[in-house]
């Protein structure tokens, strides 16, 4: 028999990834690289929590490898795409909500420099 209950997980990770923004009159500025920091919070249900927990530290750590210490204009999502924190949320989010049943993903939030937080909460992402 599986509960209802459901308690929340916090992870907070880092990585080291350099990006280029589009100026508001379209020119490119100089690329330069942040200490991003990540920070995902899941419901899992009680019941498989643990398994859940794993699951989690599991796939946060496979996006990081595949996002650290990049240049990531580079990566072929942001080809059509400036690499801006809350797109780099969204490209978390939309990982870090296939993680399994009994685990849903609530919210991400990024930090690209100390007081610049970018949040998203789970709803459709553009990229669903």
């Amino acid at each position: 028999m599986t509960s209802e209950k459901s308690c929340n997980y916090q992870l907070k990770s880092g990585f080291e990834s350099a990006h280029c923004v589009k100026e508001n009159d379209g020119s490119d500025e100089k690329i330069h690289g942040h200490s991003w920091k990540v920070s995902a919070i899941w419901q899992i249900n009680i019941d498989r929590f643990n398994e859940g927990v794993e699951r989690c530290k599991k796939g946060m750590g496979a996006v990081i490898k595949k996002i650290d210490h990049l240049n990531l204009n580079d990566l072929s999502e942001f080809s059509d795409k400036t690499p801006t924190a809350e797109l780099i949320a969204e490209y978390l989010q939309l990982r870090l909500s296939r993680l399994g049943n009994g685990i849903k993903l609530i919210s991400i939030q990024i930090e690209e420099e100390t007081g610049f937080i970018t949040t998203i909460h789970k709803e459709k992402s553009k990229w669903d």
